[in-house]
């Protein structure tokens, strides 16, 4: 700051060091007004990253359940085919019980 002040007279070259003091000021104020923007802009990404994971699982999370539901309703209708099949051959051996007792 000497360097910039060589030369000039003593009481302006106190106006001129408030100045340079004020400018510093306003610099370092810039400054934190740009970090404070650029944490609020990281702190917004993280909160849409975090946002966009949930929904993945979310996403996931009720395929799965689709899946298992479908799993379910198969082996639910297998079940069914099964007891048909046991019902049919039951009264197709009654059939054939009785028809050879007539005969």
């Amino acid at each position: 700051m000497s360097e910039q002040l060589a030369g000039v007279p003593k009481h302006r070259a106190a106006d001129r060091s408030l100045k340079l003091l004020g400018s510093r000021a306003r610099q370092s104020s810039a400054e934190k007004r740009l970090a404070e923007k650029r944490l609020a802009e990281k702190r917004l990404a993280e909160k849409r990253l975090a946002e966009k994971r949930l929904a993945v699982k979310r996403l996931a999370e009720k395929r799965l359940a689709v899946k298992r539901l479908a799993e379910k309703r198969l082996a639910e209708k297998r079940l069914a085919e099964k007891r048909l099949a046991v019902k049919r051959l039951a009264v197709k051996r009654l059939a054939e019980k009785r028809l050879a007792e007539n005969n």
